[in-house]
């Protein structure tokens, strides 16, 4: 969160918000971010393309953004919108740009769809992915080193991933069976 290069850490108790800012000798400073209502749940990502962590904040249907002045601790609170219920964001550089995006899955549905987030302004432009079949759980990661965030898949039997389209779509590829048991560490 304060740019550095060190991973930082987020606390979040409901309605309170801070970060210890880790540095490179096992120490930290706490730094008090602010506060939010109860209810909504923080996501990580930099979605203003400062280089710099910032916080999503989702609440079922809203969902707006911490983005954080990494020199103070200060924060700019940004408006995004809204998102009908049942969807779960999933955060990532979809598009390849630099800045954070967020796709949506619905559960339920299946339904897949991502935000392209525009980081001078934190207005989007939404994609259709697709969708996924039921009993499949998300994770994120470059699975095949193109520089842009793709969707992982695992129903406790299988692991896939869908290469994004940054104007929408997927190719998917079958990635091999999982053994009983295992789970994918987020």
């Amino acid at each position: 969160f304060n740019g550095d290069g060190v991973s930082d850490v987020l606390w979040y108790n409901g309605t309170s918000v801070s970060t210890y800012l880790l540095n490179a000798n096992g120490g930290y400073t706490w730094r008090n971010v602010g506060s939010v209502s109860g209810g909504n749940t923080p996501f990580v990502g930099d979605f203003n393309g400062d280089g710099t962590s910032d916080i999503l904040w989702s609440n079922g249907t809203q969902v707006s953004t911490y983005l954080i002045n990494p020199t103070n601790g200060s924060y700019t609170w940004r408006n995004i919108g809204s998102v009908s219920a049942g969807y779960t964001p999933i955060v990532g550089d979809f598009s390849g740009d630099g800045t954070s995006d967020i796709a949506w899955w619905n559960q339920s549905t299946g339904a897949l769809s991502y935000y392209e987030i525009n980081p001078s302004t934190g207005n989007y432009t939404w994609h259709n992915i697709g969708a996924v079949a039921a009993g499949y759980t998300p994770f994120v990661g470059d699975f095949n080193g193109d520089g842009k965030a793709d969707i992982g898949w695992t129903n406790g039997s299988s692991l896939s991933y869908y290469d994004i389209n940054p104007s929408g779509g997927y190719t998917w590829h079958g990635i091999g069976a999982v053994s009983a048991g295992y789970q994918v560490v987020k």
